[in-house]
């Protein structure tokens, strides 16, 4: 019982396309796709939606329902897909009146939805095999349920793209497994279906059956902690709703985990809830099935005498325990509460009646074994005929084989055309791709003579401002300098011979201001003309060049290893001010206290190494200032054919490796 009424569920919600959580949801559907009817709208498309609302109204007014499948089928003229896709609605119709008819409309309509390779066509075939699948799952053909399942709603549904009805189908056979005691492998569907369920975050009726499925199966595995959180997921869903025909599943999985947790009471508290709602709503199904748990759930308290109340109650009720599988679990608790009672005759006539309808039922499976039986001779059968047609071939075979001959050199002629045809095609390509590759290397070409061009101007930009600076240099150091050196000179005779006061007079500060002034022009005089590098090489320039930077608030180490003095003196000239350079960065813009800095050289490789423990900036972003620093360094850098690497952070200090070739 408990397999047909929710797959009975599963189907209902189906036909209404799993839109509606409420009842206004619902009939707000009906009503949009009616206004449509109103517009002015090809037939084909009218069709389809007289089709939806006969789908829609399936559950809820059979004979509209089918007024308007038949009002749709009278617009289908010669379009294909409509004829085909009638079938699946019609079938659907029919699946409430006439489930052999609504079976056989159902074969029609895979048969000619197939052919279309759309994914309106794989969702509209996954629907209709998943529904074919319920209708052998009413006539207890299980493994027809299952294989219609397995091999073609999933497949289908995978095909259309619709992950949801992919989720629908892995529940159904979740139940499949799980009515048949095979709860291992219902749990596999099921948490398939709940993974599913976490994407798809609407359709909250189908998620109320999952979560309450999920709660019945985990019981039944003993997993109370997760039938618990099952339960809990579900009543949240349900509690806008206290009335909702979903509570009865509920009340049902909640009454069997209360009666498997030992929690008997309880249990029984919420079965009489959940008859008290079925009575209300008049489902019949549900109140079944709500009563054989409470028969077990009083046969658990070892209360007897209230089992056999229940149980009595359900005997007389016509239209309850019509599948003999339900009768069978209900005479063995039955049996079993006489046995209580002990009334071990009573118990023994409800066994017997256990046992016939366990004769019975596996009369029922002896005749599927004869049919698959009778199968298997009618296809030894054909295969007896195969042969006889097989040897009857052979001779005929022949009388044609010098039509194969000769069909035999047309093919090879065909053969040797395409090879032509195909080698052809071949030397096209591949002088197409010799062209294009010619091209590209050109193009290479041109990137590097842009390149070398490019390196030469620079070259010749940076030798002129290198002159620039050393004649500018000269012209500070022995023109100005001098001039400044000599009016100081003078000035300090003046000092010298005026009275001690007059030393402290504002005569005596313009001697410091213009002392003080000789030494910056000295400076900047050396920046400019690095004398030192000239005179005395490069390791003592870089020395030189280091402790002029040092000071109190940064610490600068030098480490020269193997540094060649034969080198160019424009390529010490290039390496002195990418140092300077950096230096001058690190002093304006890191905040470091220290600094190291490593230079060596191996054969005609220069290595350059600067560490600092500053600020750090956003290498991403120094491309976009106007700082000209960083700009000069590289092209000295691609003027030595080097390589430049710049490790930086924000507050994590500055790492610059520089690769030369002197």
């Amino acid at each position: 019982m408990t397999r047909f009424f929710y797959l009975l569920i599963v189907l209902g919600i189906l036909a209404t396309g799993i839109k509606a959580q409420q009842p206004a949801k619902k009939i707000s559907l009906v009503d949009s796709l009616k206004r449509m009817l109103e517009q002015k709208i090809p037939d084909s498309l009218r069709a389809k939606v007289y089709f939806l609302l006969s789908e829609q109204l399936v559950y809820a007014d059979t004979l509209k329902s089918s007024t308007y499948l038949e009002q749709g089928r009278k617009l289908i003229k010669n379009d294909a897909f409509l004829q085909a896709i009638y079938y699946y609605y019609a079938a659907t119709v029919e699946s409430r009146t006439d489930i052999n008819k609504s079976e056989a409309n159902y074969k029609r309509a895979h048969a000619l939805i197939a052919p279309f390779k759309t994914k309106q066509a794989y969702l509209l075939l996954a629907k209709s095999w998943h529904n074919y699948g319920v209708i052998q799952q009413m006539k207890d053909n299980y493994r027809g349920m299952a294989d219609a399942l397995l091999n073609k709603a999933i497949p289908y549904a995978r095909k259309s793209g619709d992950t949801a009805y992919l989720g629908i189908n892995y529940m159904d056979l979740a139940l499949v497994f799980k009515n048949n005691k095979q709860f291992d492998k219902a749990q596999v569907y099921i948490d398939s279906t709940l993974r599913i369920m976490e994407k798809v975050k609407r359709w909250k009726n189908y998620r109320i059956v999952v979560y309450n499925t999920a709660a019945e199966n985990y019981t039944y595995l003993k997993q109370y902690t997760f039938a618990k959180r099952m339960l809990d997921s579900a009543v949240f869903l349900l509690s806008p709703t206290p009335e909702a025909p979903f509570y009865l599943d509920y009340y049902y999985a909640e009454g069997l985990y209360l009666d498997h947790t030992k929690q008997y009471d309880k249990a029984v508290v919420s079965l009489d809830k959940g008859l008290t709602l079925a009575s209300k709503l008049k489902d019949r199904m549900n109140e079944q099935r709500l009563l054989m748990e409470k028969l077990h759930a009083l046969q658990s308290q070892r209360k007897f005498d209230k089992a056999l109340s229940v149980a009595n109650y359900v005997l007389k009720q016509k239209d309850m325990l019509s599948l003999s599988e339900d009768r069978v679990l209900f005479y063995t608790d039955l049996a079993e509460t006489y046995a209580g009672l002990g009334n071990m005759a009573s118990a023994y006539q409800w066994m017997k009646k256990v046992y016939q309808l366990g004769d019975s039922i596996n009369g029922s499976k002896i005749q599927k074994d004869v049919h698959e039986l009778e199968i298997k001779y009618k296809k030894a059968e054909n295969q007896r005929e195969i042969g006889a047609l097989k040897a009857t071939n052979e001779k005929a075979a022949l009388s044609v084989k010098n039509n194969r001959l000769i069909a035999w050199l047309l093919g090879s002629v065909a053969i040797f055309l395409l090879a032509i045809t195909f080698f052809g095609l071949l030397y096209f390509r591949n002088n197409k791709k010799l062209t294009k590759q010619k091209e590209i290397n050109y193009r290479q070409q041109l990137k590097e003579l842009e390149q070398e061009q490019q390196l030469t101007i620079t070259n010749a930009m940076l030798e002129g401002e290198e002159r620039e600076r050393q004649r500018v240099g000269r012209d500070l150091h022995d023109g100005l300098g001098g001039t400044l050196a000599g009016i100081k000179i003078n000035l300090s005779d003046v000092v010298a011979n005026t009275s001690a006061l007059g030393k402290d007079t504002e005569l005596g500060k313009i001697i410091a201001q213009l002392d003080s002034s000789v030494n910056d022009l000295r400076s900047i005089a050396r920046n400019l003309m690095p004398e030192t590098l000239l005179k005395f090489g490069l390791q003592t320039a870089l020395k030189d060049l280091c402790e002029t930077f040092n000071n109190s608030s940064l610490k600068i180490t030098l480490q020269l290893f193997d540094i060649q003095e034969s080198m160019e003196v424009s390529v010490k000239i290039n390496i002195y001010r990418i140092i300077q350079e950096i230096l001058s960065n690190t002093v304006r813009h890191s905040g470091a206290s220290q600094l190291l800095l490593q230079c060596s050289q191996n054969e005609s490789v220069f290595l350059i190494t600067a560490e600092d423990n500053g600020r750090g900036f956003d290498a991403s972003a120094a491309g976009n200032t106007k700082g000209i620093g960083l700009s000069n360094i590289r092209n000295r850098v691609a003027l030595l054919h080097g390589k430049l690497d710049l490790n930086t952070a924000v507050n994590e200090g500055t790492s610059i490796n520089i690769e030369l070739k002197v």
